[in-house]
């Protein structure tokens, strides 16, 4: 758990997410944040990102997680409510930093007051990363004995002393997170035919097995391609046929269901592991079974 900062709450973390925008990305528009705050690496590595990143990474351990634009206006709605009803109540309420429009296509919002202080106090707050809460448990201590009391009637006392136990344990494993070189995988369009005839033929040798027509989902009847592949030109003008699938750099495939990203990677994977006896599994899941 993370400490909470000065004055964020939960009704609040609409403000601070305005203050973040417009501190770290200069824009006055909120309708792109649920993908901002999704932390994925093709969209938080992206430079023009990279300020807003570390406050991003802040309001996601605090909670706020705006999945869609319905949810974030929700937010704005539930701000609104909370702020016309704080200054019925009180009368020294004061306004918080930004105006925010939840009708605007773009979910608007701009500043009150000019430089109102807390917006850069909480952009400082949200970029320096939250401090770990603290818990009001004593940490325990292995040099001290502990006793066991029982529960029966008349059960003994067990008493224990951990103090030498340290001598006897095993080097703490400590894993090699240095960065290894990863260079771009180039897989041609042939082997992954090869593959799926590899993977039929598997499905046949078995009764047992729901055949999956691999080959089918690359080739029709007639043997003529199904998929095209397509990259960039040389000028990026346009999208040009090519043979080979290169992998680098790649983060994310995205599509609609039923488009065969999960045949793609279960093909993508068998021609990166070689492995003789590896067969394909029920796609539920996109594993595989080792077939030895």
């Amino acid at each position: 758990m993370r400490e909470r900062p000065e004055g964020f709450s939960n009704v609040l973390a609409i403000q601070w997410l305005c203050a973040a925008v417009d501190q770290f990305t200069g824009s006055n528009e909120l309708a792109d944040t649920p993908g901002f705050l999704s932390g994925f690496s093709s969209v938080a590595d992206h430079p023009s990102l990279a300020p807003f990143a570390r406050a991003a990474f802040s309001l996601r351990q605090l909670g706020v997680s705006f999945t869609s634009e319905n949810e974030l206006r929700q937010a704005v709605y539930d701000f609104l409510t909370w702020e016309e009803m704080r200054r019925e109540e009180d009368d020294n309420y004061v306004d918080q930093p930004y105006s925010i429009d939840p009708r605007s296509r773009r979910i608007t919002f701009m500043r009150r007051a000019g430089n109102d202080p807390r917006i850069e106090q909480w952009a400082q707050a949200l970029e320096s990363g939250l401090a770990v809460r603290m818990h009001g448990m004593s940490a325990a201590e292995p040099d001290r004995a502990m006793g066991v009391d029982p529960r029966e009637i008349g059960g003994r006392r067990i008493n224990i002393d951990l103090g030498n136990a340290a001598e006897h344990l095993p080097e703490r494993p400590v894993h090699d997170n240095s960065p290894r070189e990863r260079r771009p995988v180039s897989i041609p369009l042939v082997e992954l035919q090869a593959i799926a005839e590899r993977f039929d033929a598997i499905d046949a040798a078995d009764p047992n097995r729901t055949p999956k027509a691999w080959s089918r989902r690359l080739r029709d009847a007639r043997g003529a391609a199904k998929v095209d592949v397509l990259v960039p030109a040389a000028d990026r003008s346009k999208l040009v046929p090519t043979d080979a699938i290169m992998l680098d750099g790649l983060k994310h495939m995205i599509g609609l269901p039923g488009t065969g990203k999960t045949t793609l990677v279960t093909y993508c994977l068998a021609a990166r592991t070689q492995a003789p006896h590896c067969c394909p599994a029920s796609l539920d899941r996109g594993q595989f079974q080792p077939d030895v």
